[in-house]
């Protein structure tokens, strides 16, 4: 019962509830038969004290004022606060003419007033403690309805649910399973029971959902589950810790994703083949434009040099138009040569990717006024020819917003080799922006430049990471496993 000694009951608040309860009692029977027993005791004071009994008869006056504890802690017992109170008012009333009448030296009334007021507060602490223990039970009652409800509105949500749920015990005993768990691995539900977390979703996957629990992760993770057929579905798990009685479990709720990821899959593939036919393309028109067009303008500005050189007779007008055809056709080849290297740079395929990116913010510098800073660290090396073109037309594109979007003054390129892993950073001091929680919804404002670097990441196994700010600049990184 310590518990109950926390629990607060305004004194107030309890006498109102008592006094609400008292035409209820004085239904009872048995109210006034403790009543009657006040009643009998005082009787029986009065008859000792009327009788003049000397000593040894004398000395029990005393005993019928002690009786007075049978009836008081009978009501507190059974009626709780208002019994309790109410008897010890009844035996009071009923005690006062007798001591006023019997008991007037100081002595003796003080006696006779010391023992009622013990009865009367026995009685009281009594009932008192007995309502709290009430009260506390009354709660505890509802306490228990509204978890047994509880517990079949959860019972009724897991047999009803439509994803697989599992529940296993801290040792990775698996303790419940609903109907949905035996449609997806094909187990029936008494020899899902019989299983062990390990056997079911491997021991990684059982990792995995204690790390996921431990860490409190919001997100799902991603399992293997293995059926009845030996074979394995892909699952997304939402894991918690829930607990009971038996102590702490671990609920994983699964869905099966593996047609989602196989369509998945398959975008990405499909994803992979055009950007992989774009650049045999783009590798196709850089070949012609070199072959023919850029030829050709060589040729036509050979040849107006060699004319301006052997034609000293021609009028100044003359020579001065022929000079300028031959500037602008410089141009020309200029815009040709660098039209066929951004569509692919013969450097990337020669030299790799570091040089590659060297020669790029090189030219970009030219264009912009001042330096882009490369920092290169760690060793550099070849990596795979699509890791390669990947992260240059990660960057590659990064600067061309840079030089279009930015209005940057400065803008620094990092790129590392690490053992297994590879990575690049494009950072500028421009306007910024503010970018999305998720860089596919720029597809419906048609904005792509960062949707396809995002792409390219993912295709390489990498991911890509957009920190920007409207007026605090832009950072774009990525790493890939190279």
């Amino acid at each position: 019962m310590g518990s109950v000694a926390g629990i607060s009951v305004p004194p107030f608040r309890a006498l109102l509830h008592a006094l609400s309860r008292l035409p209820a009692r004085a239904r009872d029977r048995r109210f006034w038969f403790i009543q009657a027993m006040v009643l009998g005791v005082a009787a029986l004071h009065t008859y000792t004290e009327a009788g003049g009994y000397q000593e040894p008869f004398g000395s029990f006056h005393h005993i019928p004022v002690t009786l007075f504890l049978i009836p008081v802690a009978y009501a507190s017992l059974h009626f709780r606060l208002e019994g309790g109170i109410l008897t010890g008012l009844s035996a009071t009333i009923l005690t006062t003419p007798n001591i006023l009448l019997w008991h007037t030296t100081a002595f003796s009334f003080e006696g006779e007033l010391t023992q009622l007021a013990v009865v009367v507060a026995v009685g009281s602490l009594l009932s008192w403690r007995v309502e709290r223990e009430v009260r506390q039970r009354f709660k505890a009652e509802e306490a228990s309805a509204r978890l047994q409800v509880s517990e079949e509105k959860y019972q009724n949500l897991f047999e009803a649910a439509g994803d697989a749920i599992l529940v296993f015990g801290a040792a990775g005993e698996l303790l419940a399973a609903n109907a949905a768990a035996g449609r997806l691995t094909g187990y029936t539900l008494k020899g899902l029971t019989a299983m062990r977390a390990d056997a079911l979703l491997q021991a990684s996957g059982w990792e995995a959902v204690q790390r996921s629990v431990t860490a409190d992760l919001p997100k799902p993770i991603h399992l293997s589950l293995v059926t009845n057929r030996g074979s394995q579905v892909a699952v997304e798990a939402t894991c918690a810790l829930v607990h009971s009685q038996e102590g702490p479990l671990l609920q994983a709720v699964l869905r099966d994703v593996t047609e989602q990821q196989r369509q998945q899959q398959n975008l990405q593939s499909y994803a992979s083949l055009v950007m992989r036919a774009q650049e045999e393309e783009q590798r196709r028109i850089a070949r012609e434009l070199h072959d023919v067009p850029v030829q050709s303008m060589v040729l036509i500005c050979r040849d107006l040099a060699t004319l301006l050189q052997s034609s000293d007779s021609l009028p100044d007008p003359v020579r001065r138009g022929l000079a300028g055809v031959r500037e602008r056709a410089e141009e020309t080849l200029g815009l040709l040569r660098r039209f066929s290297r951004e569509l692919r740079p013969s450097v990337l395929d020669d030299l790799g990717f570091g040089p590659a990116i060297q020669a790029l913010t090189e030219e970009l510098s030219r264009r912009l006024g001042f330096r882009v800073h490369l920092e290169m660290s760690g060793t550099s090396r070849r990596l795979a020819p699509d890791t390669e073109l990947g992260l240059f037309r990660i960057v590659q594109e990064a600067l061309r917003n840079v030089e279009k979007h930015a209005g940057a003054t400065q803008t620094k390129v990092a790129v590392y080799f690490k053992e297994g892993r590879a990575g690049v950073a494009v950072a500028d001091n421009g306007q910024g922006f503010r970018a999305p929680a998720r860089l596919g919804d720029l597809t419906a404002e048609g904005k792509l430049g960062l949707v396809g670097m995002e792409e390219r990441a993912r295709l390489l196994s990498g991911r890509l990471e957009v920190q920007s700010a409207p007026g605090k600049g832009t950072q774009i990184s990525v790493e890939v496993p190279a």
